[in-house]
């Protein structure tokens, strides 16, 4: 028993590492004509790394339209969930951007509904949009910064990295080739992936 309060304070004091989620701000959506998708700008508020995460058209109307204050020309996905909420006696609290399986992100929103949490599982995009309208946090895991999230120094790369010539314009790159489907956007082996 001795030796356990002797313990017990440096447990209590020890250092636990790096905290489990990384609080993210949502800084544009991107359009992206060639994949016909956009890209959802987030960047960590602890080193400025970006998590990319692209959606369709719909979605991206709601984030750009959220992002400027602005209401949309009609009613969304997510203004619709942003009143269902509120009329069940919840409250948005946060949201998690936890997963990634198969380039896929998962994320769930958080909401507090009388004096207990319900955790919902929901499209990374219509979570975003949510915390958005609510003035609410967007956290993401160290585990999925680490697959998905893009370095300062990896974007800076990108323009240096030698590329596959391509079909081109005005007889430049491949001529006299069939013209191919991109390929999905990523990295050399065993780095992030860049499209998800």
């Amino acid at each position: 028993m001795r030796s356990l309060l002797f313990v017990l304070p440096l447990l209590l004091s020890a250092d636990p590492g790096p905290a489990p989620l990384v609080r993210l701000e949502v800084k544009d959506v991107v359009p992206l004509k060639e994949l016909q998708q956009h890209a959802v700008v987030l960047v960590s508020k602890e080193d400025g790394t970006v998590l990319p995460i692209f959606v369709d058209e719909t979605a991206a109307v709601a984030i750009a339209f959220r992002l400027m204050g602005k209401p949309t020309p009609h009613p969304l996905a997510p203004d619709l969930l942003d009143r269902i909420v509120p009329s069940l006696g919840g409250r948005l609290t946060e949201v998690r951007i936890d997963g990634l399986e198969n380039h896929v992100y998962r994320s769930h929103v958080y909401i507090q509904q009388a004096n207990h949490q319900v955790v919902i599982e929901a499209r990374p995009s219509d979570a975003v949009s949510m915390a958005l309208a609510a003035q609410v946090p967007v956290y993401t895991t160290r585990q999925v910064m680490a697959v998905g999230g893009i370095t300062r120094a990896e974007i800076d790369g990108m323009g240096k990295e030698p590329r596959e010539p391509g079909p081109g314009v005005g007889g430049s790159g491949g001529a006299g080739t069939a013209p191919q489907a991109p390929a999905p956007a990523t990295k050399a082996p065993g780095s992030k992936p860049v499209q998800l």
